[in-house]
């Protein structure tokens, strides 16, 4: 009984990174923030937590605006992460 509970949270993972993958995925190919408008904040926890930073940088410098407000929203700890990785070189 344990290695179905096992095999089902493992499932349950994979579907998580490919829904993840699919809404980071889907605010860059977004013509306007409008169009994903409420996916933001989800899209980006879940970037953080699968490591997707190269795509949190290519939606930060295509949404710079709404992506450093998206930020307000996150724990400390998310936006810690994502500062440190993702800071602009200047």
């Amino acid at each position: 009984m344990g290695d179905r509970e096992t095999g089902r949270g493992e499932m349950k993972n994979r579907e998580l990174q490919t829904e993840n993958q699919r809404l980071i995925d889907e605010l860059l190919m977004a013509e306007s923030w409008g169009d994903v408008q409420g996916k933001w904040v989800p899209a980006i926890k879940e970037a953080v937590t699968l490591g997707e930073m190269e795509k949190l940088l290519k939606l930060r410098a295509k949404f710079p605006y709404s992506f450093e407000n998206a930020l307000n929203y996150l724990r400390r700890e998310e936006r810690e992460v994502i500062r440190k990785e993702c800071r602009r070189d200047t």
